[in-house]
This record gives C-alpha cells, structure tokens and sequence, in this order.
C-alpha cells in the first residue's frame, strides 16, 4: 500500500449528537497517525454543514476530504485504503442504520456484489457520506452549491463513484 501523507487528509465528522464510542476510538487512533480531524458540532442541516466544512477545509489547504458519520465504526486502516486507491471518490459500503440495505444504490444491472477477500472496486449509481473519501479535484471542478444534493448531481455528471466491497474496505 503507498503510504500518503495524513496532515494532507482532513477527516470530517459533522456531529448531531453523540460521537459512538467505537467511531470516537477511530478518530483518536486517526489523530495519534497524523491525520487532522475535525468534529463539528451545531448544526441543524446536514447539507448545510457539510457545505461549510467543505468549505472550511478547502479553504485550509487540504487536498483530500474523509467523511465519516459519528454513528460509524470503522477500522483506522480503512481511510488509508480508501485514500490509497487513488481515485477522486471512493466510499467505503456500509448499511443504513435500522434498515436492511446499504446507503449507496448500485448501478443498474449491478449482478451481485461480492464482500470480503473476494471483493473489489464497483462503481456505483451514488453514496451516502458517512465514510467517503473526496479529493480536492472534485470540488474544484464541480460547481460547488449551498445545496449537498446539488453537488451529488453535479459531481455525478463529471465524476464515476467508486465502492470498495473488500475486507478492510
């Protein structure tokens, strides 16, 4: 795996609530890796904070932007394997909370998707952002609007969405 530096990575974790304690412990363990990361707390809107936290750490200088809902737990290794993909928006597949399906839709036509040490990169028709990682590339050449759901239809016009179904995202 190429080892990326992570003061070039921001993680941003928009905050309604709680942190869970298995999402808190990755964060921590992120930090303790050099990886700057922001909780942000006070907002009513998701759209409207992830609109300013993009913002924000754009206008900080960072070149890469990793997404995670405080309600994920994940293992610290899997932002590093999504960062070292290399492509401009890879997620990593997760369900939905209290539901039975994921929080991304398949492409059309999508067969099977398969898990684990048999999985692999999949594009996808679009994700939900709680563990996305977004270079910089794509909001610079996106029109950037107040609105997230205008940035997932523009970005869908420019951009393919990546999954990883891997272990280990």
């Amino acid at each position: 795996m190429i080892r990326l530096d992570p003061a070039r990575c921001v993680v941003l974790v928009p905050v309604g609530g709680a942190i869970e304690p298995g999402c808190d412990d990755a964060l921590k363990a992120l930090e303790t890796r050099g990886y700057p990361v922001r909780r942000v707390r006070g907002y009513s809107a998701i759209d409207a904070a992830r609109c300013q936290m993009a913002t924000d750490a754009l206008g900080d200088g960072f070149d890469e932007l990793m997404w995670i809902d405080s309600d994920v737990v994940f293992d610290p290794n899997d932002v590093e394997k999504l960062r070292s993909h290399g492509r401009p928006m890879t997620c990593g597949l997760y369900p939905k909370k209290g539901q039975r399906q994921f929080s991304n839709s398949f492409l059309p036509g999508t067969p099977h998707v398969r898990f684990g040490v048999h999985g692999s990169l999949i594009d996808i028709l679009y994700c939900g952002f709680g563990f996305t990682h977004v270079r910089r590339e794509v909001y610079d050449t996106s029109a950037i609007a107040a609105s997230a759901n205008h940035l997932f239809r523009t970005f869908h016009r420019r951009w393919q969405v990546t999954a990883t179904a891997s272990r280990g995202t």
